[in-house]
């Protein structure tokens, strides 16, 4: 699994996304410096691929991203920057073999204590990908997959985290777990980062929301076939769905489906990257849906 060297390229990638004076100038991940941890919050993203050029040209075209590239020991990232925030990397994927598309996107999690909460986790079933790493006082990071096999990070940030706030278009706006257990997903969670779950259900659907500081931060839902691994789904917010499915179409990307207003909290669709990479856009609006 490409997943399983992961750490090598995410230590490099966050040492230069957090700044290092001596190797570049970066717009700061947390522009509020008075601002504190927001536990259970995902906070970055790495788009992990063995085709970046591919990768890289898609997302410009789609979500109007700019990226920034910088080497450190001969390696290429680039850093994706969104109406000029930081919100993550590309990083190659070495393990790829030639020809073969394959990608993924990582989410972190702002966690308090990530030694402590990589044990928690090994405990309840999760399995080790990447351990605690520090970066000298810039972070503490580390990557598992939970105890259905989703692959997740948690970051402890020295700068602390970006305070919540309406995402603007093309930047992350909502994750979403499909399992096929949900409830023992979430059980996991709270475990870890002491969410509080919030359930909501209707005649069509059912949610279990991972509630901490007063905010929804991400949603478990029970997957639509059994035979869909369990996933983290990580979603974008787009201005309007119909082009942004358009640009997705025109940009060598697949859209797997779309939702309107009616059948979700939001126009929404999934969708995947020419590399493979799936992800989620959400057409939230607030003047005309309640915030998660």
């Amino acid at each position: 699994m490409f997943i399983s060297r992961l750490h090598v390229y995410v230590l490099l990638a966050l040492i230069l996304a957090y700044g290092n004076k001596a190797w570049a100038e970066l717009p700061p991940v947390n522009p509020y410096p008075e601002q504190k941890e927001l536990i259970g919050k995902f906070v970055w993203f790495d788009l992990v691929t063995n085709n970046v050029s591919s990768a890289q040209a898609f997302y410009q075209k789609v979500f109007g991203w700019k990226f920034e590239t910088h080497t450190f020991n001969k390696q290429s990232y680039e850093l994706i920057l969104s109406d000029g925030r930081a919100i993550g990397t590309v990083i190659r994927n070495a393990d790829g073999k030639d020809g073969v598309e394959l990608s993924q996107w990582v989410g972190y999690i702002s966690a308090p204590d990530v030694k402590a909460d990589v044990e928690r986790a090994l405990q309840d079933g999760g399995r080790l990908i990447a351990p605690p790493t520090g970066v000298q006082d810039w972070m503490e990071y580390a990557i598992i997959s939970d105890n259905q096999g989703a692959v997740v990070g948690m970051i402890d940030s020295a700068s602390d985290d970006l305070p919540d706030y309406l995402p603007g278009y093309g930047q992350p706006f909502w994750s979403e777990y499909w399992a096929a257990h949900p409830q023992q997903v979430a059980d996991f969670y709270r475990e870890i980062f002491g969410y509080q779950l919030h359930t909501v259900e209707d005649d069509k659907h059912k949610a279990i929301y991972l509630v901490s500081e007063g905010h929804s931060r991400a949603s478990v839902v029970k997957s639509p076939d059994a035979n869909i691994r369990a996933a983290w789904l990580h979603y974008f917010r787009v201005e309007n769905l119909e082009a942004s499915v358009k640009a997705i179409r025109e940009a060598g990307g697949r859209v797997f489906f779309t939702m309107k207003a009616s059948e979700a909290a939001s126009p929404m669709a999934m969708a995947a990257d020419p590399t493979g990479a799936v992800f989620g856009m959400s057409a939230w609006n607030p003047k005309q849906q309640p915030q998660p």
